[in-house]
C-alpha cells in the first residue's frame, strides 16, 4: 500500500516539475494536490505500520525514532 502513495508523491511531483516548465500555474497545482493525497496517506499508513508493531507500551520509543 504504501508504494501506491509514493507513486502518487512521484507523479504529483513530476507534475509540478512540468507545470514549472510549462508556467502553468493549474499544473502545478492539480501536482500539489496529488502530492499531498500520496504524503498524508503516506504518513498515516506508516504510523499505522508503527502502531501495529510497537504496541502498547513501547510506542514512546518507536515515535522518537520515527
Amino acid at each position: 500500500m504504501m508504494t501506491i502513495f509514493l507513486i502518487f508523491i512521484l507523479v504529483g511531483t513530476c507534475l509540478v516539475t512540468i507545470g514549472v516548465e510549462l508556467s502553468k500555474f493549474w499544473v502545478m497545482i492539480v501536482g500539489r494536490i496529488i502530492y499531498g493525497i500520496g504524503g498524508d496517506s503516506l504518513l498515516v499508513s506508516q504510523w499505522a505500520y508503527i502502531l501495529e508493531f510497537f504496541g502498547g507500551d513501547r510506542i514512546g520509543i518507536a515515535s522518537v525514532h520515527f
